[in-house]
């Protein structure tokens, strides 16, 4: 595009390419079979493209440079004598991914084929069925139509999905399994550390109840001192994962710092594993005897 801050991805597409992906259209029309058959200099830009570059204003109908559409030296690509025209705008679909599952998409632009042609190319076909199952009647039909034409790959966009989500997939449950190991390492200790010190205050709790003390008082007691351990791990946990939040995102897929919510689930998930960690404990001092208490060394 013209202007050194306005860039844009260019796709290279037929009439088909948006209802076989079933991308809809937004605005304005999709380019026709003549116009692709006469390579007019007609695209289609994304929404993302429209909202960066046309905040305001409808882009149907305006007319932009594309100076990559004017390859030099590159002999092996097919281009028509006008290649210095501008592209009219004339439709805007919905923004796709375009740069991988991970990564934002970009603004983009779509115009026919025929306006460019690199040596390769590769062709969408929508099934009605599993799709590997028509892989011979592909090679078939090209075969037919030139037998010297190669298909160097024929692979499903499910394939190519697991390509892309296999790494994301794999971190987030390696991530998973790992918290799930530290949450039941921090539940199994903090029910040792509660447990042992109900064990320590037996007596106690017994003098308390012989002097009058209710069972919600004694589970009181323990329950603030499960709180109080909570707190504390829960600060110094915090303060880890503010310092390490950056290193985490770039391997758990879709991780945002400043996400509240993740703090939030967090810290609410180990309250409960604390809580259920302590149940036993606590039940534990409200049933103590005081003449058993008593005479607990």
């Amino acid at each position: 595009m013209s202007g050194a801050n306005q860039k844009c991805r260019i796709g290279l597409i037929s009439e088909d390419y948006f209802s076989a992906l079933r991308v809809p259209l937004l605005r304005g029309r999709m380019f026709s079979q003549s116009e692709m058959v006469r390579s007019r200099r007609v695209g289609m830009i994304n929404e993302e493209m429209a909202r960066n570059y046309w905040p305001n204003a409808d882009p149907v109908g305006v007319k932009i440079h594309i100076p990559d559409l004017n390859l030099t030296g590159a002999p092996e690509v097919l281009k028509p004598a006008d290649a210095n025209e501008p592209v009219e705008i004339v439709g805007i679909v919905q923004t796709v991914r375009n740069h991988g599952m991970t990564d934002p998409p970009d603004p983009a632009i779509y115009v026919p084929w025929t306006v460019l042609s690199p040596p390769g190319a590769a062709f969408l076909i929508r099934t009605s069925g599993n799709p590997e199952k028509f892989v011979h009647a592909f090679r078939e039909q090209v075969r037919a139509i030139d037998p010297d034409q190669p298909l160097t790959q024929i692979v499903t966009l499910d394939k190519v999905m697991q390509t892309q989500t296999a790494y994301p997939r794999f971190s987030t449950t390696l991530f998973s399994i790992f918290a799930g190991v530290a949450l039941l390492l921090a539940a199994s200790g903090l029910y040792s550390v509660v447990s042992f010190v109900v064990a320590r205050r037996t007596r106690e709790f017994g003098i308390r109840i012989a002097l009058g003390a209710r069972t919600t008082d004694v589970l009181r007691l323990v329950a603030g001192m499960t709180v109080w351990l909570m707190l504390v791990g829960i600060a110094i946990g915090l303060a880890c994962s503010v310092a390490l939040n950056r290193v985490i995102a770039n391997y758990v897929t879709g991780w945002d710092p400043k996400d509240p919510f993740a703090y939030v689930a967090v810290i609410a998930t180990l309250f409960a594993a604390a809580l259920l960690a302590s149940l036993l404990p606590a039940r534990r001092a409200i049933s103590i005897e005081p003449t058993t208490a008593l005479r607990h060394d």
